[in-house]
């Protein structure tokens, strides 16, 4: 099965490569790489659909248009076929939208959607549509995070029955069932006591979280470590001082083995267990396009909120404003408050870590990759349609929590021990 690479690098396009240059390029890809051969019709379907996105009232100069930008996306394909491409193609259309709309997220989904349609009738092109298509459309659906029925009845029933029969035959053959597939205990002490939930009573939906662990080789600490203050002062302290942004390499790894992780960067920083604002708890995973949940689904992310929105970021010990009746809990739990705007108006979000009296919470350090290191990235990329990755900033890449907090503690600032994300991603 293709899949969207999970962290795609700035990429060079050759000069004159334009917005329908990139449609192109992912039509192409799309066309080609799914069913391993360019058909003819592929091909006039190609050229039909990047026809509908030119703007000409001569039929002439809108067919050189058209050969003009198959031709440059042809030329560019031939060269490099690369999943890291193809992400790159569709992370720029996607920031094109945002840019021109203006972050108005109906009309930039409605655009998105075109697209998406657009790889359909391409996928039919040729008469038949085979697994391998309608897998990618959906993924690049779920990424985008648009809602929309694509294919029929027939089509979802077939490919998902499939789907559903190769995962039953996997786990009978190459896996025991460990209990129900989810973590007993969870969150265990990771939830400390606390005046708003745990004493008042009042519910807090805490969503299950997947065994990762057991038959996968992988240990509990492996992916759940607890911070001493001085641990996160030192993270903190090495973000600032360096202005490196760092990647968890091993989070995204140990979190494939039962975590639908498809599109999704490696991320920034992870928290086991968070609450989110008042009534629901579950994981936490900050990486490029913002934070993540599994709010919806145990074992699938979900954004939480764009980072293109932010405007704002704080945390602080206690509650931090989620309740204006509530000042306790201090040295228990903190808060990171995100202030963003939607469609003009001005909304909040409030995230909570029960860290308890004996360890720290590890919030700040999300707020301390975003002070002073993300959000410069995001502010100079949303001209450019792209991440502008750098450096700088400088990546720094950790393969483990040790890693992280020994090149933390060093005073070598040349590097981490750790791969680069397209070294350790998980291929599909």
């Amino acid at each position: 099965m293709l899949r969207i690479d999970d962290a795609p690098k700035h990429k060079q396009f050759p000069s004159g490569w334009l917005f329908c240059n990139d449609l192109a390029y992912v039509y192409l890809f799309f066309a080609a790489e799914t069913d391993g051969d360019l058909a003819d019709a592929e091909i006039d379907q190609i050229k039909i659909k990047i026809g509908e996105w030119t703007s000409s009232d001569d039929a002439d100069e809108s067919k050189n248009k058209v050969d003009q930008y198959y031709n440059l996306s042809k030329s560019q394909f031939d060269k490099d076929r690369s999943k890291e491409r193809f992400s790159f193609a569709l992370e720029n259309i996607r920031r094109h939208f945002i840019i021109e709309y203006e972050e108005d997220w109906v009309k930039t989904n409605k655009q998105l959607s075109w697209v998406l349609k657009d790889l359909v009738d391409i996928a039919k092109a040729d008469e038949v549509i085979i697994k391998e298509e309608y897998q990618l459309v959906e993924e690049i659906r779920s990424v985008w995070g648009i809602d929309l029925k694509l294919f029929d009845e027939d089509t979802e029933t077939k490919f998902n029955s499939d789907s559903i029969a190769s995962e039953e035959d996997s786990k009978d053959e190459d896996e025991p069932i460990v209990a129900s597939g989810y973590l007993e205990e969870y969150p265990g002490e990771l939830y400390c006591e606390n005046d708003h939930w745990w004493r008042s009573g009042r519910p807090l939906r805490i969503m299950n979280f997947p065994n990762v662990f057991g038959s996968t080789g992988y240990k509990y600490e492996n992916l759940f470590r607890r911070f001493t203050q001085d641990e996160v002062n030192l993270i903190i302290n090495k973000i600032k001082s360096t202005g490196s942004l760092i990647y968890l390499n091993f989070v995204r790894e140990i979190l494939s083995e039962k975590f639908d992780l498809r599109g999704m960067k490696n991320p920034f920083w992870f928290i086991p267990f968070v609450a989110y604002g008042n009534d629901i708890a579950g994981v936490f995973y900050f990486e490029q396009n913002g934070i993540y949940g599994n709010y919806n689904k145990p074992t699938k992310l979900s954004m939480v909120i764009h980072c293109d929105l932010w405007t704002e970021v704080d945390c602080e010990p206690g509650y931090n404003g989620l309740f204006n009746n509530f000042d306790s809990d201090l040295d228990v739990l903190s808060s990171l408050r995100i202030d963003f705007e939607y469609q003009g108006e001005g909304r909040n979000i409030n995230i909570v870590e029960t860290n308890g009296k004996d360890y720290a919470s590890t919030l700040p350090i999300a707020q301390a990759i975003w002070d002073n290191v993300w959000n410069a990235v995001v502010q100079k990329s949303k001209a450019a349609g792209c991440f502008l990755l750098g450096p700088p900033p400088i990546p720094e890449f950790f393969n483990s929590w040790e890693e992280l907090l020994k090149w933390a503690s060093s005073e070598n600032d040349n590097g981490s021990p750790g791969e680069s994300e397209s070294d350790s991603s998980k291929e599909g």
